[in-house]
């Protein structure tokens, strides 16, 4: 957090002058630092070490002047206006109405709550292979993959031998080792991409599983997400209709976070869930075609996914969090109802960091999200795929 000013809750003040062409023309109260902050209450560890999460929220603003100027027309008459204004007012106002609520509690972002929510709920499940999805695919993956792996046989044997060239026109290579623009290339990036990847990631997570075993009856675990949004004064301010000049400048991000501790119920049911078999939605979403597009940026998959995430697990303990660091300048003008035509702008850098922790009564349910299609390897499968279809 901050370094606080003040010593408890509350608002750290002093008194602030506004001048009029050099004689003062208003005292007003500037907030230097505002402190809000929840019940704090302590847990003890129970005898097996165990302490149980605890709700808890907290909000610092501070805000420091850094002056400016404003003239304008008042009454018919131009002034000027320096020193330093007050803040947190109706006359020379700016807000953190998007990120703090009414009391200057952190608010949530319930697209982050959701998608931490869903894929905490994956994570849970620990799947490291999806049998499921995979035995209905077989057809379809044999056959594509039987041919790839025929290619790559050939490409083998001929190296053996020292065929290169043979070795190129197998993997349809000009000789100068670069592969030929347009179809070919977008169709073997697909088959990587949705061929070889799904296959080897259940084989080898197949492997894994054997390896670890599957999770011991009353086995306690925890599982955590974490999710990262960028945030900007566009986004902490609400514009003033009666000052659109006044606004904020800056940065900052706001994490939200959900962490759950299970146990395990039913080793035999919970070791289904993880191999994918018991999930006849999430398979049947799968084998819909081009549904993978759609999760691109609304991933239905995932959500049909969460939803039996929990099976065989006794729910134990859990808590939702979110946490804000943002520093800016904030500019501001007068009252302009009073001060009529005006230029120039008052400063004052502000920081807000706040957080809130919740304490979950049961496993998160899991819920649609949206998150952005335009990362580098969804446009270039996109390309890739749209090649395919115009073969």
């Amino acid at each position: 957090m901050l370094p606080f000013i003040g010593t408890k809750t509350g608002d750290t003040t002093h008194t602030c002058v506004l001048y009029r062409d050099g004689v003062p023309y208003r005292n007003a109260t500037f907030v230097e630092e505002r402190q809000r902050r929840g019940p704090l209450a302590y847990t003890k560890r129970d005898s097996t070490g165990w302490r149980p999460p605890r709700a808890y929220k907290r909000c610092v603003i501070q805000s420091y002047a850094r002056g400016g100027s404003v003239q304008g027309l008042v009454s018919g008459k131009q002034y000027t206006f320096t020193g330093e204004p007050a803040n947190f007012d109706l006359w020379n106002n700016y807000n953190f109405n998007r990120i703090l609520d009414s009391q200057y509690y952190l608010r949530w972002n319930l697209n982050d709550l959701f998608r931490a929510n869903t894929e905490v709920l994956l994570k849970i499940k620990d799947q490291k292979v999806n049998y499921g999805e995979a035995l209905a695919e077989a057809r379809s993956t044999i056959a594509h993959l039987g041919q790839t792996g025929k290619t790559l046989l050939r490409c083998y044997l001929y190296a053996r031998k020292g065929k290169w060239s043979k070795v190129l026109k197998e993997l349809r290579l000009e000789k100068k080792h670069k592969f030929k623009s347009g179809k070919e290339a977008s169709g073997r990036w697909l088959e990587l991409q949705f061929g070889w990847m799904p296959l080897m990631g259940d084989l080898k997570g197949t492997m894994e599983l054997i390896q670890e075993g599957f999770r011991k009856r009353n086995y306690r675990f925890s599982a955590v997400r974490q999710i990262t949004s960028d945030i900007t004064g566009e986004d902490v301010m609400s514009p003033i209709s009666a000052n659109p000049f006044n606004h904020i400048v800056g940065s900052g991000q706001q994490i939200t976070k959900v962490k759950v501790y299970a146990e395990v119920k039913s080793s035999e049911l919970h070791s289904l869930t993880q191999i994918g078999l018991t999930d006849p939605l999430q398979v049947a979403w799968a084998l819909v075609p081009f549904s993978f597009v759609i999760d691109w940026f609304l991933p239905v998959g995932s959500m049909l996914e969460g939803l039996g995430a929990t099976k065989g697990l006794d729910f134990v303990s859990g808590t939702s969090t979110t946490a804000l660091k943002f520093r800016g300048t904030a500019m501001t003008q007068l009252n302009p109802s009073t001060v009529k035509n005006q230029t120039g702008w008052f400063e004052t850098d502000v920081a807000v960091e706040a957080m809130e922790r919740k304490v979950l009564t049961s496993f998160p349910s899991p819920m649609l999200y949206y998150k952005s299609p335009f990362s580098t390897s969804h446009g270039i499968s996109a390309l890739a795929l749209f090649r395919q279809l115009t073969r």
